[in-house]
């Protein structure tokens, strides 16, 4: 990790909210576009890419200065991004398995509390 990285994760530290943003600022776009390489759904990206870096700062603690910022901040949001692909196959699951009409009332509160538009 570089010099200037190292003193920005001090001062994030130290509650500078200045040195945080200039610390994640330049891996904004990049966090963006993995998130959407791996979910395929930009509104989904958006919401990873901003988890990430709630998270980041969260838990800024306990990066370690020893490794790249870079690696520790996209492993986060490789972690959440495959945290939502699970969520979404398991969602997908139970709609498929309750969408027959004799599940149907029960597939509707899936659909209500996934978020998911009723057809």
């Amino acid at each position: 990790m570089d010099e200037r990285e190292k003193e920005l994760v001090q001062q994030a530290l130290n509650g500078n909210s200045s040195a945080f943003e200039e610390l994640v600022l330049p891996y904004r776009q990049s966090l963006l576009h993995l998130a959407y390489r791996m979910t395929g759904n930009m509104e989904e990206a958006m919401d990873i890419a901003q988890e990430t870096i709630l998270r980041c700062f969260q838990y800024l603690h306990r990066f370690d200065p020893e490794k790249t910022f870079r690696h520790w901040l996209f492993q986060i949001a490789l972690n959440l991004s495959h945290d939502a692909r699970r969520k979404k196959s398991v969602e997908q699951k139970y709609l498929k398995e309750f969408s027959n009409s004799d599940n149907r009332l029960i597939y509707c509160l899936i659909l209500i509390i996934s978020g998911k538009v009723l057809d």
